[in-house]
């Protein structure tokens, strides 16, 4: 394939049914990726010993000093990842959402159909040999879909089951299998309840001898047996059931408390067996449960459709080594793995040896088979079942565990698929997937692993080559691994890529993304070297650098897994680490993370974690990891720095100079001798890329004492303003070099020391691919456009391109890599489409074959992809040419591009995704956040109110058309002529003719001011008669129906419509950009009845401010008409007319607000704050607030009112306030004065006699000497004298006097 498959992208999990065996020689082993469904196929021809020797030999960082033997030497000591003998070939994309279930057909003829289902809620059919979804099933899953099965008694029945509890079961006959036939259901079973469906599993067919001879005879395999069988249904809440696929009949077995989390059907027992009349009417169901922690088997009579328990196989003790979280984790699956052979080697303790001996020895009949089942923290346990014994002795040995213990997954098993040897003997393997993110595979006889790979858990955000060896690349994964691909390894298995997961380098830090790494480039004489606990040295060269998402940067020792972590951290993601040579003719490491470049003055020494350094946090292994922040010294011009620009990207280049050599003077300044020959210098370049698309070049300065900048300064050399938006890398070349990275051994002679001009390459967002001459910042080569951001750039190995002298490879977030040859004007040479629909984020070439080069990509669909550009498939005719069926395009590529068109009919769901992977589709670029949208299914969809497409100037469709191209060029030479041809550019008369206009003759908009109005009045004339033809009105300027409904001209925007301008819009808008505001209000004003839009309006201010305040007044009319006074009042507002907003607001029926503005803007005279406050009293006395109307009565100037106000509530405390408000106040009326006298009574009723006494007394005070005498006044004490006589008698026992009338 021309952009096979490097390394597949990590198992989901969380599924029963996530794996499976099929095809038609059963050899394909295809798993669930995200959205996507791989597929493998092992190659048995070699084993895994002589497999593991071989990718030794062509090698992962062998040590010279390693004394181990040399198949183990490549592989890490505490790894359980070794290479396996697999290629990928091939990727199933076509659900919108994660694929949560698979399972092949089993049955001859139809094994090639492999049925899916997604959280997208859709069941697909796919042929794996053509790589295409022959059905899609949509529309009947209500929820995401959680299992799927396919019948072994018929070619033509599925089922599939969802999280709401219901299963269907379909059916496919009228094209004779999968492939034809309606989208609806066959049948819909009845519910046992609504927690979702964990498993599915069909029965096998009573006569599967005769279907298997059937198939032999090339007969068809459905006509043998047409039944459905039974299908055994297990839920989340524990409720199992067995259905009758034919009749629809549910019976539904005894409840039990485990979660069901997977169920297997015993194959057919052997004839002639001591159970064999049995045999016939009953067959063995296998049921794996969290809650019990066991496997439980239930014996199934097909007669009477019974169930009946029949053993429990309780799991080992969980080991005390686990973790709580890998306690809790279990995921209990279940898989039978056909006859078990008495002879099979033993792997584990000496107890089942034993009972393997005894059986031996007893050399009965039975009817043994393997059960393969998970385990506690990733362990795969086989039990022997013999199904022909009795109730409790089902298991005739204790479970043994697969070995040996360092190959066991580290976390938890979710899927077990068993492949069947040839003729159903011994041979069988079984494959896991696991929460690790590791695929292996078993040998069931033997109890030991074939191989094991581990795919990317993350996205492939970074990659580099290994200055040591050029066919391996590093790659920094999203789940934060960095893993090593050999392309030479992979070329050399024949066709396509084989997959073996990658060596690990390094396995991460928790809760972070490894973001790039960085090989420290080649140099034995610069004393770089760690000393280890032992005082052994290690390698220099070995040495990675990798940046962290969470700031950090870690050094990976790539020899011995060791690595250590620096003690200072940066404040956002690293998006790039690079390793300079400093003036001194150090190596040193410098980083960029959150817009900030540090120099690292001392690392922390990677140390063995064995020996208790390098693995924790801190500073691992020696306490270095100091920096300086050099940001600063990277100036750029003050004119053009703009607002918050950052660096977004940078890279160094080092340059031997050729200078004369002078021989040393005398003191006294006299040559001393002749000149020598010339001697060589070097200096170090440094390119910038900043966030807002500017490009600098810097040249070091060799300034050891500044300590500033820890023995480093710069000088800008030039600064070029060409990309549009963020620049997202930049690459240097040296003239006649290649893209790795320079080593630092000048006498080595790498390509990176040149004397001759350097080219600097740089990406943005905003999809340009420019070459500057990196002297003068020159642009010499510009390729054409992208439409999507491009994400990262790499130059081409010397003669190595696929394409020329001087080749480079381009990624994009359109998912497509692009390979031109720059040897003159850039032409597009090569083209990979792999990452599509998703965005390639990282590309980097490798050598192999000597002078021969392969592409390495990596992208958001959790792929990292080998591209050969010299493959005929991948030139940019043979990719993008032909159709779907076109024989150049690789299956896996067209299946993309079907998944990318297919994409848009599925409803997008949440994904639910293990913590690790748990933010991975945030950012598709985490150096670049703005780095530009996705392509494809992974593009964000455009907001509804953007306006793309709907300017005021739009190209016409004729314009595309042989006569308008024609023309275009025609009006080219025209314009030419008026601007270069001495005689000016004139004027158009004629505002009605085409030049005015946009189309293919339009000069106006080029000609000069005059001409680009009469461009504008034209457009503006056009867009009226467009209004007047929608209204059936006569065209004309400012013309038109006043009676016309509201919505025909401006207001009221559907949701459909927001940011498309109407006719009568765009007329205004045409005038207002001519700069005729009193047009635009003519048009807006006469075209519409109602209130225009508040943009419009306010674009008016630019007509003064008697004219705007004309139409502020229109519009304040339209408002009020409408009854949206409160907008009026923010209008009137806007012209300081505060009497004008408060007539508003009082016509509005709003005292409140009116009261309100009046006490904020006027002044305490103003008789309309008077106004407006007794608008407010009158208004809260009618609502019944007596309080707030007494308040506005008093801020008035009306205390009576506010005594009469409180008066209301008819109760004692109410005249009690109301007469402390009148005496405050010192009114004299008399309905004041009845008030107080009812408040003094009220007082002493409640026996307050004193305060009431008080209150009297500051009444007659608060006169003129008119209180004095008053008989209404001297009435009330004397009652309240009385009462107090009486009380006081009371309390004494004796009988108080009638007080005188």
């Amino acid at each position: 394939m021309a952009d096979a498959i490097a390394l597949p992208p990590a198992p989901n999990w969380y599924g029963s049914a996530l794996a499976s065996w099929g095809g038609e020689d059963g050899d394909v082993y295809a798993y669930a990726a995200k959205n996507a469904v791989i597929l493998l196929k092992p190659a048995a021809s070699s084993s895994p010993d002589d497999d593991a020797s071989a990718a030794v030999e062509r090698g992962v960082f062998l040590d010279d000093d390693d004394d181990r033997p040399p198949a183990d030497r490549g592989r890490r000591p505490s790894s359980p990842f070794s290479p396996h003998p697999s290629r990928v070939v091939g990727a199933l994309v076509g659900h919108a959402n994660r694929v949560t279930a698979l399972a092949f057909a089993t049955l001859p003829g139809a094994r090639h159909l492999l049925v899916t289902g997604g959280a997208d809620k859709h069941v697909r059919v796919w042929d794996v040999e053509t790589r295409r979804c022959v059905r899609t099933m949509r529309g009947h899953h209500a929820a995401e879909v959680s299992a799927v099965a396919t019948s072994r008694a018929s070619a033509s029945i599925a089922a599939s089951g969802d999280r709401a509890g219901k299963v269907f079961i379909w059916r496919f006959r009228e094209c004779g299998g999968y492939g034809g036939g309606g989208d609806r259901p066959w049948r819909a079973l009845t519910p046992l309840d609504a927690s979702p469906v964990l498993a599915l599993a069909f029965k096998f067919a009573d006569a599967d001898a005769d279907i298997a001879a059937a198939a032999d005879a090339d007969a068809d395999a459905d006509a043998a047996a047409d039944s459905g069988g039974a299908l055994a249904i297990g839920h989340q809440s524990g409720a199992l059931a067995v259905a009758d696929v034919d009749d629809g009949s549910v019976r539904k077995l005894p409840a039990r408390a485990a979660e069901v989390q997977s169920l297997a059907w015993a194959p057919p027992r052997a004839s002639g067996g001591r159970g064999d009349e049995k045999s016939k009417d009953t067959a063995v169901l296998a049921v794996g449960g969290r809650g019990e922690r066991a496997v439980t088997l239930w014996s199934w009579d097909t007669k009477r459709a019974r169930a009946s328990l029949r053993g429990t196989l309780p799991l080992p003790k969980c080991p005390s080594h686990l973790s709580e979280a890998q306690r809790g984790r279990l995921w209990l699956c279940v898989a039978w793995a056909g006859r078990a052979t008495i002879d099979a080697p033993s792997s584990s303790s000496s107890e089942a040896a034993a009972a393997r001996a005894n059986a031996n020895a007893n050399e009965k009949k039975s009817d043994e088979r393997w059960l393969l089942t998970s385990s506690h923290g990733g362990d795969v346990l086989r039990w022997r079942i013999d199904l022909d014994a009795d109730e409790g002795r089902l298991c005739v040995a204790p479970p043994e565990t697969f070995g040996p213990p360092e190959s066991a997954h580290a976390r938890t098993v979710f899927s077990l698929a068993v492949r069947e040897s040839a003729g159903g003997g011994g041979g069988a393997i079984a494959t896991t997937t696991s929460l690790d993110k590791s695929i292996s595979s078993w040998s069931v006889d033997a109890a030991t692993r074939a191989w094991s790979a581990c795919g990317l858990g993350g996205f492939a955000y970074d990659m580099d080559v290994n200055p040591e060896r050029a066919s391996q690349v590093a790659i920094a994964c999203g789940d934060g691994t960095v893993r090593c691909l050999d392309v030479e390894d992979h070329a050399s298995r024949g066709r396509g890529v084989v997959g073996d997961g990658g060596a690990v380098l390094f396995r991460g830090l928790p809760r972070t993304k490894a973001t790039c790494v960085r090989f420290r480039p080649i140099d034995d004489d610069d004393g770089f070297g760690f000393d280890d606990a032992s005082g052994s040295r290690a390698s220099a060269n070995s040495i990675a650098a990798v940046g962290l998402e969470d700031g950090r940067i870690v050094l990976v020792d790539a020899m011995s897994g060791r690595y250590a972590i620096q003690r200072d951290c940066h404040a956002g993601a690293v998006s790039d680490v690079r390793w300079i040579t400093s003036p001194r003719g150090d190596v040193v490491l410098v980083s960029l993370g959150n817009g900030s470049v540090w120099r690292w003055t001392s690392l922390a020494v990677p140390e063995d974690r064995r020996r208790g350094g390098g693995g924790g946090g801190g500073g691992g292994g020696g306490g270095g990891g100091d920096f300086v922040d050099v940001s600063e010294m990277f100036d750029r011009p003050p004119s053009e720095a703009g607002g918050g620009a950052e660096i977004a990207a940078f890279d160094w280049l080092r340059v031997r100079i050729r200078t004369p050599k002078v021989d040393d003077d005398d003191e006294d300044g006299h040559d001393a001798g002749d000149a020598g020959e010339d001697a060589d210098a070097f200096t170090t370049k440094v390119a910038i890329g900043w966030s807002d698309g500017c490009v600098t070049a810097h040249a070091m300065k060799k300034t050891v004492d500044d300590a500033a900048g820890g023995g480093m300064s710069f000088t800008r050399e030039w600064c070029a303003f060409e990309h549009a938006r963020r620049v997202t890398r930049v690459r240097w070349r040296a003239r006649g070099g290649g893209g790795a990275a320079p080593r630092a051994n000048a006498k080595r002679g790498d390509a990176g020391d040149e004397t001759t001009r350097a080219w600097l390459g740089s990406v943005g967002a905003d999809g340009a691919f420019l070459v500057y001459d990196g002297d003068t910042g020159e642009v010499v080569r510009s390729a054409p456009p992208c439409r999507q951001a491009l994400l990262d750039l790499d130059w081409a190995p010397r003669g190595r391109g696929g394409g020329g002298g001087v080749a480079a490879a381009v990624a994009g977030a359109d998912g497509v890599v692009r390979v031109y040859d720059l040897s003159g004007a850039p032409v597009l040479a090569a083209v990979s489409r792999g990452h599509v629909p998703g965005k390639a984020l990282c590309v980097k070439w490798a050598r192999v074959d000597g002078d021969a080069a392969m592409l390495v990509t990596g992208g958001d669909d959790q792929t990292a992809r080998a591209f050969d550009p010299r493959d005929p498939r991948a030139a940019p005719s043979a990719a993008t040419g032909g159709g779907a069926s076109s024989a150049a395009e690789t299956a896996e590529g067209d299946e993309k591009r079907v998944a990318a068109a297919d994409a848009g009919d599925g409803e997008r769901t949440a994904e639910k995704e293990d913590d690790d992977e748990r933010d991975e589709e945030k950012s598709a670029r985490a150096p670049a956040p703005d780095g530009g949208g996705g392509g494809g299914a992974a593009t964000k969809k455009k907001r509804k109110g953007a306006s793309a497409g709907r300017g005021l100037l739009k190209p016409t469709s004729f314009e595309a058309t042989a006569e308008g191209v024609a023309q275009s060029r025609a009006a080219v030479v025209a314009l030419a002529r008026r601007i270069h041809g001495g005689g000016g550019v004139g004027s158009i008369d004629d505002a009605e003719s085409t030049e005015c206009g946009y189309g293919p003759r339009g000069l106006g908009l080029f000609t000069g001011q005059e001409n680009a109005m009469r461009t504008l009045l034209a457009e503006e004339r056009a867009a009226l008669d467009a209004d007047a033809q929608t209204r059936g009105g006569g065209g004309g300027g400012g013309g038109g129906g006043g009676d016309a409904d509201d919505d025909d001209a401006f207001s009221s925007r559907t949701a459909a419509s927001v940011g498309a301008f109407k006719p009568a819009e765009r007329a205004a808008y045409a005038a207002i950009l001519r700069g005729d505001f009193h047009a635009a209000a003519d048009v807006v004003f006469s075209r519409h009845d109602g209130p225009i839009p508040s943009d419009f309006l306010a674009s008016l201010v630019g007509g003064g401010h008697a004219f705007y305040a004309t139409c502020v007044a229109k519009q304040i009319e339209r408002l009020e008409r409408r009854g949206e006074h409160q907008r009026a009042c923010v209008l009137a507002l806007s012209l300081h007319d505060v009497h004008g907003a408060l007539g508003s607001l009082r016509r509005g029926g709003l005292p409140r607000d009116a009261a309100a503005l009046a006490a904020a803007r006027l002044l305490p005279t103003d008789p309309a704050l008077k106004e407006a406050l007794r608008e407010l009293a009158v208004a809260e006395e009618n609502r019944g607030g007596m309080e707030a109307a007494a308040k506005a009565h008093l801020a008035s100037g009306r205390p009576s009112a506010a005594v009469r106000a409180m008066l209301r509530p008819r109760d004692a405390l109410g005249s009690v306030a109301a007469a402390e408000v009148a005496l405050i106040a010192r009114v004299r009326t008399e309905p004041d004065k009845q008030t107080v006298l009812r408040a003094a009574r009220e007082l002493s009723d409640a026996g307050r006699r004193d305060d009431a006494e008080g209150m009297l007394r500051r009444w007659v005070e608060g006169g003129d000497g008119d209180g004095d005498g008053d008989a209404d006044v001297e009435e009330v004490r004397r009652a309240i004298v009385a009462a107090r006589r009486g009380a006081s008698g009371a309390v004494e026992g004796t009988e108080p006097r009638a007080a005188e009338s």
